[in-house]
């Protein structure tokens, strides 16, 4: 199993690519 930490990581890293296509979206619509 992994340990916490890594997947309180895999899941930063999730939201941090979710804001950055959020971001490249709203940046596209202006």
């Amino acid at each position: 199993m992994e340990s916490p930490t890594g997947m309180k990581a895999r899941s930063n890293d999730s939201i941090s690519l979710k804001k950055s296509d959020y971001e490249a979206h709203t940046a596209v619509v202006r």
